[in-house]
């Protein structure tokens, strides 16, 4: 039987205290629809000093295994102990809190590995998950990795879940490791910027114990880029040129294959990318949208952009007609943002040729805010 192990599901500090109920509630159908749903036994690891009916995402026919670790003492020790770092965007960030991540270890206790194994008892296929996921889940899927198990760890169970769900391509009842590392890798990028972006090496690389090469991603670097900037709630309209050199540099380190995507996407199928930038900026208002129209129409009049040796030389692309596709999407993008401003309070409009189906824009009530 196929098992899934979620490691203390405990709404305190340092674990799913901070979750909001839609965080909860999602989390809660996630382990529905990924796991529940394909037949997995569900089980939950908790402290000894935790009782079943304290613990959340619990239902009856699930198991909870209780560990000889006592929740009071662990959690006084951690806030004794733990540190105070640089900021993100301060010198020896990623130095620090590499040391931090070691010394801390020293102050934190696992739960007996060995009495865990024996009362989940895997079997067919075991997927490991739960809070501060590069830790005890982590050491654990490694534990059982190297007894021959055949286990995986899923990273988005656990703390990290209002985080990893609001990523680009995440979905409740798929688990894509591929798209997470992708979607880090241009958070990097976007927040911290090209110099600090060079120097991200995912661990999901290096590491076997993530099985990476398990996965297929089902979204590119460009999508989760501007996925960013659609969902970033301080988003500064001042960045426009440092954004739009993290752009041309990532166009320019995509793969010939992720090039010639992106060009399929936006020239030759655009309506269907605008509505994916539209649906992700809908929350956030017309201003972000508009922002990302601008931003996607500078890259289409750049040539030099999202131009490759290939496409300079004609060698995979009618030349003539890809500039013909160019300037088609240019002047429809600029018609429909025209069209939008001038009917704000229109439930729905659409453009000529390219924009052949129906946008809807009746969230768009900030007009005003981006000329």
């Amino acid at each position: 039987m196929k098992k899934l192990l979620f490691m203390y599901p405990i709404q305190a500090h340092r674990y799913l205290g901070n979750f909001t109920i839609e965080d909860l509630d999602l989390l809660g159908k996630t382990i529905n629809e990924r796991y529940r749903q394909k037949d997995y036994q569900i089980y939950f690891l908790s402290f000894s000093d935790i009782t079943r009916d304290k613990l959340c995402l619990v239902q009856k026919e699930d198991t909870v295994i209780f560990g000889s670790m006592c929740f009071d003492w662990n959690t006084i020790r951690w806030k004794e102990r733990k540190g105070r770092g640089p900021s993100s965007k301060q010198d020896g960030y990623f130095e620090y809190w590499q040391n931090e991540s070691k010394r801390m270890s020293k102050y934190i206790d696992y739960p007996s590995f060995e009495d865990i194994l024996n009362e989940l008892a895997p079997d067919e296929e075991t997927v490991i998950a739960g809070v501060d996921p590069y830790r005890t889940p982590y050491m654990f899927t490694e534990y059982l990795q190297n007894l021959g198990y055949n286990t995986f760890l899923d990273l988005e169970l656990g703390e990290n879940f209002p985080k990893y769900r609001r990523y680009c391509g995440f979905s409740p009842c798929t688990y894509n490791l591929q798209n997470i590392m992708i979607n880090d890798e241009m958070g990097t990028l976007y927040s911290q910027g090209i110099y600090l972006y060079e120097r991200f090496h995912s661990l999901f690389r290096e590491k076997s114990v993530y099985r990476l090469s398990s996965y297929t991603p089902t979204i590119s670097k460009i999508d989760a880029y501007f996925y960013k900037i659609c969902i970033d709630p301080d988003l500064d309209f001042a960045r426009n040129e440092e954004i739009l050199s993290s752009l041309q540099y990532l166009l320019c380190h995509l793969s010939k294959e992720e090039r010639i995507a992106f060009y399929n996407k936006v020239f030759k199928n655009p309506q269907e990318y605008v509505e994916f930038l539209f649906q992700a900026c809908s929350p956030n208002g017309s201003s972000r949208f508009f922002f990302l129209l601008h931003l996607l129409r500078y890259i289409i009049e750049k040539e030099n952009i999202v131009s490759f040796s290939s496409f300079k030389e004609g060698k995979d692309f009618n030349r003539k007609k890809a500039l013909g596709f160019k300037n088609k999407v240019v002047a429809d993008l600029l018609a429909f943002r025209k069209q939008l401003l001038e009917n704000p309070n229109n439930i729905s409009c659409q453009t000529d040729n390219v924009f052949s189906d129906v946008i809807k824009v009746n969230q768009l009530v900030d007009m005003y805010h981006y000329k």
